[in-house]
């Protein structure tokens, strides 16, 4: 194999591992072992090259355009394209390693990579090359046998994209563990799952929850599949969960996509524009998954409750909008019983509470929660509730968030404003997402 005859020609003589030589050398020497441990083999080598500067910033923001132009297909082109820039201005700075699924080339980042090495005690740089680069040749491998590109187009909504995405991290976070035990760098390995918030007995770092869901979550999704047979786990990764509900209940995995029980979308569109002018919002409606509710129970310990919880939710979604300085989230959530949209609001206090304090630990500023009750003149509900909170950010400035939660028989509406007093607009938002709603038939 031309891999290994490399390896043992520059074996006398190892070049830095992050020149251009070294990174081949380094492939030489990973790429069997990743086609071992995935249970199958290379179609083509995937090229190698270094990520830095302009032209690695346009390749991630070229795959960032393919995922928002799915997740945000509601916003006008010019706001996808500019969100694609803006998140991946970072990338030459922030990502270790990436696959580049439009150019089929593994990028490794100087820097980033030296300063995970200078983590670590003695000169690690070549081991935490190997590592990340057992990660990211796992992506290009599916890549040559599951196109990414192909099961993008396939994704739905933003929770359909996490659950997916878990799977592809979670493979290739797999595949790099047991690259790493068979180099004898395990500890090489915990130490970048430790960069990430996480290690051998689960979440570490509560902040870093969605991290955590993709790869140390998608890795145990992996795990149980890859129990069931290497041809199994491919089955799995050419049909990845199209909800977060399979990522974190594996063995309820299934090929077809999960069609809703009902579908908020007409009733959410447009609530943005009620809670300020009309501009060019950055918006979304999805699904509100398994992964967000547990992210929100994670932060505010309330993870008992929510597990008893989502056995009476039927269905939940939210619109997202984003603008410069403000954002907006308007969510609908439908129960089996109008017993628990009160137990729902219940959670969300002990959450939002939670939260408070932690922030206001962590950033030692006093952070003001208040609750009153919200008048809603001439709409037919049974409770609502307004929320607001101010975080002081200095010379006397605070950022202000204020939801609005408004019960309805087996409805829970929450409205929120971040960022911005949304006023009577508050109102004129539930007021459009109300009138929304009775147009449409829920089960």
């Amino acid at each position: 194999m031309w891999w290994l005859a490399l390896s043992l020609a520059l074996a006398n003589d190892a070049p830095d591992p992050l020149s251009q030589a070294g990174l081949e050398a380094v492939a030489a020497e990973v790429i069997p072992l990743v086609e071992k441990h995935a249970g199958r083999s290379f179609l083509s080598a995937p090229a190698v090259a270094r990520a830095e500067g302009a032209a690695f910033a346009e390749v991630v923001a070229a795959e960032n355009q393919l995922i928002y132009d799915r997740v945000f297909a509601a916003s006008p082109e010019a706001v996808r394209r500019r969100l694609a820039q803006s998140s991946a201005a970072a990338a030459p700075f922030a990502v270790l390693g990436k696959y580049g699924i439009q150019t089929d080339t593994l990028y490794m980042s100087p820097e980033p990579l030296k300063a995970a090495a200078a983590q670590m005690k003695g000169d690690r740089l070549a081991d935490v090359v190997k590592v990340i680069m057992a990660h990211e040749l796992t992506h290009a491998l599916q890549d040559q046998h599951t196109p990414f590109e192909g099961l993008l187009a396939e994704v739905r909504d933003q929770d359909h994209l996490h659950a997916a995405s878990g799977s592809w991290e979670g493979f290739a976070t797999w595949v790099e563990q047991q690259v790493a035990a068979e180099l004898g760098l395990s500890d090489v390995f915990w130490a970048m799952t430790r960069v990430q918030g996480w290690g051998p007995d689960g979440l570490e770092n509560p902040m870093a929850f969605d991290v955590w869901a993709s790869y140390g979550q998608g890795r145990r999704f992996v795990e149980h599949h890859h129990a069931q047979g290497v041809d199994h786990l491919w089955t799995v990764l050419a049909s990845p969960p199209s909800d977060t509900a399979m990522l974190f209940r594996p063995a309820t995995w299934q090929p077809e996509v999960t069609a809703a029980p009902v579908d908020f979308s007409p009733a959410l569109a447009g609530s943005q524009a009620k809670l300020t002018s009309k501009r060019e919002w950055a918006t979304l409606i999805t699904t509100v998954g398994d992964q967000e509710l547990r992210g929100e129970a994670i932060l505010g310990h309330t993870e008992d409750e929510l597990d008893e919880l989502m056995a009476h939710l039927v269905h939940g979604q939210k619109l997202e909008g984003v603008l410069p300085d403000r954002a907006v989230q308007v969510r609908v959530m439908l129960f089996d019983d109008p017993a628990w949209p009160r137990r729902y609001l219940e959670l969300l206090r002990a959450q939002g509470t939670a939260d408070a304090e932690r922030r206001q630990e962590a950033y030692a500023v006093p952070i003001q929660v208040s609750h009153e009750p919200y008048s809603l003149e001439g709409l037919v509900i049974d409770d609502a509730t307004l929320r607001t909170t101010r975080t002081p950010v200095g010379g006397g400035r605070h950022i202000e968030e204020r939801s609005a939660w408004v019960v309805r028989d087996r409805l829970v509406l929450v409205v929120t404003a971040e960022r911005f007093r949304p006023g009577l607009r508050m109102g004129w938002a539930i007021q459009h997402v109300l009138d929304g709603l009775a147009t449409i038939e829920v089960p």
